[in-house]
């Protein structure tokens, strides 16, 4: 527990005792003043922790930003010796530089199907690929990020993202930023919108691929 919750739940055992003691031994007017004071620090220890995360929350999105290239920085954002701030190589970087948002169902367009969605990133970086060629790429990628039917990737390429689970959309989020082969993946909180189930299976997915593929998260 944070030292403002460890504050917090201190005030609130107080607050309880004393509203306890008011009732029983009928205390004077002073006790509940004190009870109004501490329910008074109560929230500004509330509004001050709520505030301290928003801050938090804040500057997190800024670095994400940043690194995208969504918004100017100082200093130099590099990756493999490269600069992210080289207007020339910016196309040719994006490929090493993927993401995965933090709401898979808002992320994937629900007019395209998964081999749309997953090969969008072929279509543009590797555009000299034909059809069969992408379509193998696809499929591989669902297999690495465990997205299958009876063990075959191929049934599920015609589908859309509304006919998946949570769990299975952001899997199919994961597979469109790794199909290009990226360096780099920013992970804007992508598990914070699954169950505590599903969110394990996939933190051990990725912690698995960064391992394979010597991923910088």
């Amino acid at each position: 527990m944070s030292l403002i919750g460890k504050v917090n739940s201190a005030i609130e055992n107080i607050i309880e005792y004393l509203v306890f003691a008011s009732r029983w031994f009928q205390a004077p007017i002073y006790l509940g003043l004190i009870v109004g004071s501490l329910l008074y620090v109560y929230k500004f220890m509330e509004e001050l922790a709520n505030l301290a995360l928003n801050v938090i929350n804040w500057s997190e999105v800024q670095v994400m930003l940043a690194v995208l290239g969504l918004m100017a920085a100082e200093g130099e954002i590099a990756i493999e010796g490269k600069s992210w701030s080289q207007r020339a190589e910016l196309r040719s970087m994006r490929k090493k530089l993927q993401v995965v948002f933090q709401d898979p169902l808002s992320s994937l367009s629900p007019r395209r199907t998964i081999e749309q969605i997953v090969g969008e990133g072929l279509e543009i970086h590797e555009p000299g690929l034909d059809a069969g060629a992408r379509r193998e790429r696809i499929v591989q990628a669902l297999y690495e990020v465990g997205l299958t039917e009876g063990g075959e990737a191929e049934p599920l390429l015609s589908r859309y993202p509304h006919e998946f689970s949570g769990g299975q959309r952001q899997r199919i989020a994961i597979a469109r930023a790794l199909i290009v082969q990226p360096k780099v993946v920013v992970l804007d909180e992508p598990t914070s919108a699954l169950d505590v189930t599903i969110q394990k299976q996939v933190l051990e997915l990725l912690a698995g691929l960064q391992r394979k593929y010597g991923l910088s998260y």
